[in-house]
């Protein structure tokens, strides 16, 4: 199932753009507005490096990946789900 559940990552609560809790998979869709800071930079290394560890799969994408090459984020996607997020 996909949907936005809070995930615990490096001490805080977190809300991915889409779980997909079965395969233990996270999206995230990194907008250039929002994580360029230097600070924001850091913590969402911290937090994937936490989820990771977790055992989380965590893919992250762009807005102009999921413009400019759709096909190709739905492949990583549909292969990350096929190894059940391992």
């Amino acid at each position: 199932m996909v949907n936005q559940r809070r995930v615990s990552a490096d001490g805080e609560v977190d809300v991915p753009d889409f779980t997909f809790d079965r395969e233990h998979v996270l999206l995230y869709v990194d907008g250039w507005a929002w994580h360029h800071a230097p600070d924001r930079f850091s913590r969402d290394r911290r937090r994937q490096n936490s989820l990771q560890l977790q055992g989380w799969t965590v893919l992250r994408f762009t807005w102009l990946d999921l413009v400019q090459r759709p096909s190709d984020v739905l492949a990583e996607i549909r292969q990350a789900l096929a190894a059940g997020g391992r």
